[in-house]
């Protein structure tokens, strides 16, 4: 199980929710999210129906909350913590960055198929 969040409780009774990079990652490698770079240029892209397409970058964090709204009660997350918590701390900490951990992770051991490739050099090419 993908561990994304953890909650610290504080002696005078503060949390402090940590988000885990690795977790929230996996989970959107398990959503179908992964990066390639494309003549030079770098794209977020989603898998459906075993076919790749461009994904914008806030397509990423929409889609991550979409999945924890629906199987929050599944996840690996202490079981002090409720969605609503999760929720706010997640809007005010905002952990998926379009920044070079996201790029590396979701591009690790990735290759596109030619098939697949060629059909986001047409979307690139419209």
């Amino acid at each position: 199980m993908i561990k994304l969040a953890d909650i610290y409780e504080y002696k005078n009774g503060r949390k402090k929710i940590t988000f885990f990079e690795k977790g929230i990652y996996d989970c959107l490698k398990k959503l179908g999210y992964r990066y390639s770079k494309i003549n030079n240029k770098g794209y977020y892209l989603i898998e459906k129906n075993e076919v790749f397409e461009i994904a914008y970058f806030h397509h990423l964090g929409a889609d991550f909350i979409k999945h924890i709204e629906q199987e929050f009660t599944n996840l690996d997350i202490s079981k002090k913590l409720n969605l609503e918590d999760f929720m706010n701390e997640f809007y005010k900490k905002r952990p998926i960055r379009n920044g070079n951990y996201a790029r590396d992770y979701l591009g690790e051991n990735f290759q596109l198929s030619d098939s697949n490739l060629d059909l986001i050099l047409k979307q690139i090419n419209q």
